[in-house]
C-alpha cells in the first residue's frame, strides 16, 4: 500500500464519479453547447451567488484569466510573496500577461490590512489585488470571513478589482464556517479547484458577473483553454460538488494525525499546520530532509520537498484514517 501525500491533486476518481463521467451528456464547449459544462457553470455560480461561471482546464489558467480581465496587461496587482499567482505560476502574470506583482508583508500568507494600506498609499496606481485561501505555501492557513471582509473593504475603498484564488476555499470554509456566497460577495472574481480536495481529475472554476465572465471566456480561448467535449470532465466536477464537500473534514482530521507525528520526531524542527489538509515540516538541513524523504519512499510514504529544508504532505479523499495512522507510524519510526 502506497500512501501518496505529494498533493491533493493525485487523488483518483471514485466509482461514482467515473460512472457520472461515462454517462455525461456532451456537446462542444467551444460553441457553448455542452450541457454538462453549462450545468456545472450554472451550479457553481449558484453556490457562490455569482451570475456566471467559466470552466477552465486548471487553477493556474483560471487565475491568469482573472488577472488579465481585472488588472489588464501592463498594470500592477497587489499580493504577498506566498500567493500562488506569484510563487507557483512560473512568472505567468508578468511573462505572459505583462502584469507586475507588488508584494506586501504577510504572516505565512495572510495579508495585514495596515500593511496593504501602506503599499497602496505609496503606489496608488495598483489596479487589482489577489488573496489565496487557503494558503498553500503557508501550510494551509486560512482567512476568516471577517479577515477577508476587512481586506475587501480596503481594496474597494481604493477602487481595486479583487480576485480570490480559492483553490481550496472549501477547506477553509469547512473550518471557519460561513457560506460560499458570503465569501464571493467580497470579490469581483473567485476561482476554485475541482481537482484538489474535491477529487475531480482536472478542472477549475472561475466565477463572476455576466459581463466579466463573457470577457473571461474570450481570454481563456486566447490562452488555449477552450475545450471541445469537456462535459466528461465537467460531470466529474458536478459529482465532486454534490458529493465530496462533506469529506473535507476527514482530510483535516487525517492531516492532524500526520502533523502530530511530525511534531514528535527528533528530525523535524518545526511544523506548519493550520487545521486543514496541508502539513509543512522543516528540518535542520536539506540533506536531512532529502534522507528523510528517501526513507519515507522506501516505506511507501510519498511526500515532496517544499523549499529550503522543508517538506510537504497533503491529505485527500483517497487517504483513509488507517493510512494516516500508518503514515504516522512510518514518521515515528523514521531513521536516516
Amino acid at each position: 500500500m502506497t500512501i501518496d501525500l505529494r498533493s491533493d491533486g493525485v487523488s483518483k476518481p471514485s466509482d461514482g464519479m467515473l460512472k457520472a463521467m461515462l454517462n455525461a451528456k456532451t456537446g462542444d464547449d467551444v460553441f457553448g453547447d455542452d450541457p454538462s459544462v453549462i450545468e456545472l457553470q450554472e451550479y457553481a455560480a449558484q453556490i457562490f451567488g455569482k451570475e456566471a461561471g467559466l470552466f477552465c482546464p486548471s487553477g493556474v489558467m483560471a487565475n491568469q484569466v482573472a488577472l488579465l480581465v481585472l488588472a489588464q496587461a501592463g498594470n500592477t496587482y497587489l499580493c504577498n510573496e506566498f500567493t500562488h499567482t506569484y510563487y507557483f505560476e512560473t512568472g505567468g502574470p508578468a511573462s505572459m500577461n505583462h502584469i507586475r506583482a507588488v508584494l506586501c508583508n504577510h504572516a505565512n500568507g495572510i495579508l495585514n490590512p495596515a500593511d496593504a494600506a501602506e503599499i497602496l498609499r505609496k503606489q496608488p496606481d495598483i489596479k487589482a489585488a489577489v488573496i489565496e485561501n487557503t494558503v498553500n505555501k503557508g501550510g494551509g492557513v486560512f482567512y476568516t470571513l471577517d479577515e477577508m471582509k476587512n481586506l475587501s473593504d480596503l481594496f474597494r475603498s481604493r477602487h481595486l478589482k479583487i480576485h480570490l484564488d480559492g483553490a481550496r476555499i472549501f477547506n477553509a470554509l469547512a473550518e471557519s464556517g460561513g457560506s460560499p456566497a458570503a465569501v464571493a460577495g467580497l470579490f469581483d472574481t473567485v476561482s476554485f479547484c475541482l481537482s484538489k480536495g474535491l477529487g475531480a481529475p482536472a478542472g477549475s472554476m472561475l466565477l463572476g458577473n455576466t459581463e466579466t465572465m463573457a470577457e473571461a471566456r474570450r481570454v481563456r480561448n486566447k490562452l488555449g483553454g477552450a475545450m471541445r467535449q469537456a462535459g466528461y470532465l465537467a460531470a466529474a466536477g458536478l459529482y465532486a460538488l454534490k458529493n465530496n464537500l462533506i469529506l473535507l473534514i476527514e482530510d483535516h482530521q487525517n492531516a492532524k494525525i500526520i502533523s502530530d507525528a511530525l511534531k514528535e520526531s527528533s528530525l523535524i524542527k518545526e511544523v506548519m499546520n493550520a487545521p486543514t489538509n496541508i502539513v509543512i515540516a522543516k528540518t535542520d538541513t536539506n540533506k536531512t530532509r532529502d534522507l528523510l524523504l528517501d526513507y519515507f519512499r522506501q516505506n511507501k510514504l510519498l511526500a515532496v520537498p517544499f523549499g529550503d529544508c522543508t517538506l510537504r504532505m497533503v491529505t485527500h479523499l483517497n487517504i483513509t484514517h488507517e493510512m494516516a495512522q500508518r503514515a504516522a507510524e512510518i514518521i515515528e519510526l523514521s531513521k536516516i
